[in-house]
């Protein structure tokens, strides 16, 4: 992700949006992504979260798909036909209120890679 990326990104969040990640009791990981303990809040923050996150998925390897997930549109990245994770987004007035990044494979199993 490139400065103009990070800085588009940072536009398309509201001013006090919430980022949440699960990564489930056993606390997988997603390279340096795992649960975070309370909310993060702000659009800086979570760029720079969701930043990093784009970065590792570049390097760990993995196919995006856009997907609709608990009626919410949502990145999934797979890795070897396995969600690995999700980036949840809420909209509300032109801009995302809530992220939320689900890590815990149980949760994520029942999603399949599509073509």
């Amino acid at each position: 992700m490139n400065e103009g990326d990070h800085e588009s990104l940072t536009q398309l969040l509201a001013d006090d949006a919430v980022f949440i990640a699960d990564a489930g009791p056993n606390g997988s990981r997603y390279g340096r992504i795992r649960s975070v303990g309370r909310p993060v809040r702000g659009r800086k923050r979570i760029a720079a979260l969701l930043s990093m996150l784009a970065r590792q998925t570049t390097t760990l390897g993995g196919q995006v798909q856009e997907r609709n997930l608990n009626g919410q549109p949502a990145l999934v990245v797979f890795r070897d036909g396995h969600a690995v994770v999700a980036v949840l987004v809420a909209v509300a007035e032109g801009r995302i209120q809530h992220v939320f990044v689900q890590l815990d494979p149980e949760r994520l199993r029942h999603i399949e890679a599509g073509h």
